[in-house]
């Protein structure tokens, strides 16, 4: 994956003389790979992927959340993402991106993103709402359901025989 959505610096530049960081707009290349789509069309999430890195890049700091509108489809084939960074603080930057490919001589913009990127504090601020579910073993499951008078079918599963007359399963 990480070869599939490699990105490459091509250009850099503040947007205006004397500009801060927070005014920079950086150019990436890269490739939509084929095999990562669904009916010949590049998967949403792997374009995401794409331009995600090409922004985690721009600002040097891993994404906290990434947001992508998706204007249309996206063949295999080169593509190029225009990174912005809109503002870069001591905590978050935040950055806008937009993935165009080419269509001969046109410039076909894909997707939009906006994004803030951040590390995370080591002893910083966490929330764990409640653990995992303890979900017993599947031998444990069939042997609890077959006790209370469920009916373990060729499959292992252990049924309600009232429920399954009523939907004609036998």
């Amino acid at each position: 994956f990480a070869n599939a959505t490699a990105v490459r610096q091509i250009a850099s530049a503040t947007s205006h003389p004397g500009g801060t960081s927070a005014d920079t707009v950086t150019m990436f290349a890269s490739e939509v790979q084929p095999g990562w789509d669904i009916g010949g069309n590049a998967n949403g999430g792997y374009l995401m992927a794409i331009a995600g890195r090409a922004m985690s890049e721009a600002v040097g700091r891993p994404p906290v959340t990434l947001t992508a509108h998706y204007l249309r489809p996206a063949p295999t084939g080169r593509c190029e993402i225009e990174v912005t960074t809109v503002r870069d603080g001591r905590r978050f930057a935040t950055a806008t991106a937009s993935l165009v490919m080419f269509d001969g001589d046109d410039r076909r913009e894909i997707i939009r993103l906006l994004g803030t990127f951040g590390d995370q504090t080591s002893g910083g601020p966490s929330y764990i709402a409640e653990g995992p579910v303890d979900i017993p073993d599947y031998g444990l499951r069939v042997a609890a359901g077959t006790q209370r008078g469920f009916q373990a079918g060729d499959d292992g599963v252990a049924r309600d025989p009232a429920l399954s007359r009523r939907r004609g399963v036998p």
